[in-house]
């Protein structure tokens, strides 16, 4: 309902495994999160849920591009 793809989070997630590879799998206890392997199954499973949205949001693509930048 909010024009936002349900995806995006799930390629965030994604991103995130990628560069936690060297993180040794011992210190998971002190994360304040589930593990991002756990997380990433989630948001797709909720993704799933939801269609993709066709179409951008040019109040968010603003906004991405200036975070982006710093």
């Amino acid at each position: 309902a909010s024009g936002v793809d349900p995806h995006g989070m799930v390629n965030m997630l994604r991103l995130l495994e990628r560069e936690a590879q060297d993180m040794p799998a011992a210190t998971s206890f002190l994360s304040s999160h589930p593990l991002t392997k756990d997380r990433l199954a989630t948001a797709e499973a909720k993704a799933t849920e939801f269609s993709t949205v066709s179409g951008t949001q040019p109040e968010l693509d603003s906004l991405f591009r200036l975070l982006k930048q710093k």
